[in-house]
Order: structure tokens, then C-alpha cells, then sequence
């Protein structure tokens, strides 16, 4: 299916196509998920009902200013519930995997857009460029790019 709407010119392949293959990731994922029995780390998060709703919320706006409470009131538990619990499941902080997603979508906007500094850092959740840090460009850096 996904190659005969690939390769046709008929009014709404590319939605079809679209809709197919994020169909199919998710089957692969749920597949990956249950014969490797993922307990920590971020694909352990989306297993869980409820920090799952947290972390898919981050990942669809990695800019908003996230709180404890707002992440805590997505997941349908208390603060110190959530925290608990997304550090047991995750292996680290919201904070942490959040800064993670910004620094790659940065890193990302560096790469392949024109935009300035101060726009990127404002389009990944950085008040100022200021915030958009050298302290967190480095750990990104230096663990993901292997400088």
C-alpha cells in the first residue's frame, strides 16, 4: 500500500501516505516495546498511561514552560507522585529529557534553517539566547556529537 500510494498521482496520496506510515511506526514500536519489555527510559515512558501523556505532551511542545504542576495535572497524579514516578520509569529528570529535545531540535534549526540564534533558542523554549546556555550546548554536544 505504501508504495502503490508513493508512486500514485491520485487527490490525496501524500495525507494517505502521511497516515500509513505513522500507522506502521507505531505498529513497529508497540512490536519493539513488547518483546524487548522496555522498563526505563523514554520508550518505557509512552508504555506508561499516564507519564506517557506527560512526555508525548513535551514532545509536542518542547517550548512551553513546563512545570511540575502542569506536567503533573497531564499525568493525573500529585507533584511529588509524578516526579517519582517519571524519574523510576525514565532514568532521569523531566528537565533532563526536556533539554535533551531542545538542544536536538537546535541543534537541528543550526543545521538545516537560516534563523538566527535568538530565534532558535526562542522556538526551542529559551526565553533569550542567554538561557539557550553554553553550559547546555556543551553537555548536548559533547555526549551526542561526541566533541
Amino acid at each position: 500500500m505504501l508504495r502503490g500510494e508513493a508512486d500514485s498521482d491520485q487527490v490525496g496520496a501524500h495525507y494517505l501516505l502521511d497516515a500509513l506510515s505513522q500507522a506502521l511506526f507505531t505498529l513497529i514500536l508497540r512490536a519493539h516495546i513488547a518483546s524487548h519489555g522496555q522498563h526505563t527510559g523514554t520508550l518505557a515512558l509512552l508504555s506508561d498511561k499516564r507519564l506517557g501523556r506527560a512526555w508525548q505532551s513535551m514532545l509536542a511542545d518542547p517550548a512551553h514552560e513546563w512545570t511540575v504542576d502542569g506536567l503533573a495535572e497531564t499525568a493525573s497524579m500529585s507533584r511529588a507522585t509524578f516526579m517519582r514516578a517519571f524519574v523510576r520509569v525514565a532514568g532521569v529528570s523531566p528537565w533532563v529529557l526536556l533539554t535533551q529535545v531542545r538542544m536536538e531540535l537546535a541543534f537541528n534549526l543550526l543545521s538545516h534553517s537560516h534563523l538566527g540564534l535568538s530565534d532558535i533558542a526562542a522556538q526551542v523554549g529559551y526565553q533569550s539566547l542567554k538561557r539557550l546556555s553554553a553550559k547546555n550546548s556543551r553537555k548536548y554536544t559533547v555526549k551526542h556529537l561526541g566533541e
